[in-house]
Formats: structure tokens, sequence, C-alpha cells
């Protein structure tokens, strides 16, 4: 598998978290269940939330794992600003639909790259380690 790949299902999984907020917008009036608006939802809502979130924060991790062990030299510069649009894909629709505070986005988005960043350099970490080879 190689990062156009790999980047694509991470378009796909991004797409998937889209829809899920818009159908949570429509039902409930947020796009996600934070703290501060959990007492909008159902029962069902908030467990099926909490599921789905950390199953695609796990769908992340390990693309970013994947991206991290088929990426050729690159420098930290084009790294950095590839997390950041991950990062900010991965967010926009909490963005629009969650309405939480500037701060507390921004906290998120910093603690989002931070960690897609340390599984990316993971990935990095690990082909070296292991002495992975490109498939040709």
């Amino acid at each position: 598998m190689n990062n156009t790949k790999i980047m694509e299902i991470y378009l796909l999984v991004q797409a998937i978290i889209w829809a899920k907020c818009l159908v949570f917008f429509q039902w409930f009036g947020s796009g996600t269940i934070r703290f501060f608006n959990a007492y909008k939802f159902s029962a069902w809502a908030v467990q099926f939330d909490f599921l789905f979130h950390q199953s695609m924060h796990v769908a992340i991790a390990i693309l970013a794992i994947g991206f991290g062990l088929t990426l050729k030299k690159t420098g930290f510069p084009r790294l950095l600003a590839l997390v950041f649009v991950a990062v900010a894909l991965h967010n926009v629709a909490y963005w629009l639909t969650s309405f939480a505070s500037f701060r507390y986005h921004f906290e998120d988005f910093f603690f989002d790259c931070t960690l897609l960043l340390l599984f990316v350099l993971l990935g990095v970490s690990l082909k070296k380690i292991f002495g992975v080879k490109e498939n040709v």
C-alpha cells in the first residue's frame, strides 16, 4: 500500500465522520457529544458516539502509522503541513456543528496534531528499526 492509497482511505474515514456529524446535527442540534452538551442526547446516542469516535481514532492511528511506514524522505515542514491539513479535515465537521469555544477547538486541534504527528513518526521509526522495504 502506498501513501496515496492511505490518503484516500483517510478521506473516506473523514467522510464517514462528516456524515455522522450531519446526522447528529439534524437529530440533536449538535454534531458531536462533548461534556458541555451531553444532556441534549439520548443514552443510545451517547454510547454510539463514544464507540464511533474511539473507533475512528483507532482507524486514524493505524492509517498514520501506515503512512509513516510508507513515507519517503520528506522535510519536516512538509510533514507538519500534511498533519495540519489532515487534522483540519478531521475537525471541520466538529467546528461547524459542535458550537464549542474557540479555545476548546484550538486545544483539540493542537492535541490532534500532536498525536497524529507522533503516530506518523512512530511509523517512520518502525520502518527504520525493522528495515521495512517498499513494495515495488
